[in-house]
């Protein structure tokens, strides 16, 4: 009784250890460069909603490069970020509230949009930074948009 606990215990850590993060820094990345979001019937990939958003808000932009690291808070997700030098914010005129509009107007020499990848149960990516859910938005409000242009 004793061996088949060590030994399902054994397995159990052998699975987890393969699936702590995503495989490799590629596939994490891979992830967001392939996988699409949907909405409204408009897909686009987490690369391109995170460029997209990246050129509406800021002046200057390029691409500098890739970062991916475990997620703190859950060890089977891996964070995957994108870095973006900037010279300055674009000023958003669509803000209403003036306290948020003040705090776009800052400059922001690094932009680091940053993606929660879990691929324990098939692939999830989840918004995990400020930018990250700034850049659903832009791309909810650019679909709705196009919906509404075409009517």
């Amino acid at each position: 009784m004793k061996r088949i606990i060590i030994l399902i215990l054994s397995l159990g850590i052998v699975l987890i250890s393969n699936y702590s993060f995503a495989k490799t820094d590629d596939e994490a990345i891979g992830y967001i460069k392939n996988h699409q979001i949907s909405y409204a019937g408009v897909n686009a990939t987490y690369i391109e909603v995170s460029t997209a958003f990246a050129v509406s808000h800021f002046n200057g932009i390029k691409f500098i490069g890739w970062e991916t690291k475990p997620d703190p808070k859950n060890p089977v997700a891996t964070l995957v970020s994108m870095k973006f030098s900037t010279v300055s914010e674009k000023v958003d005129l669509h803000i209403k509230n003036s306290n948020k509009k003040l705090k776009m107007k800052e400059a922001i020499p690094l932009l680091i949009i940053t993606w929660r990848v879990n691929s324990l149960m098939g692939v999830k990516i989840t918004p995990y930074n400020y930018y990250a859910k700034e850049s659903l938005e832009v791309y909810k409000g650019m679909v709705e948009t196009i919906h509404e242009l075409s009517k």
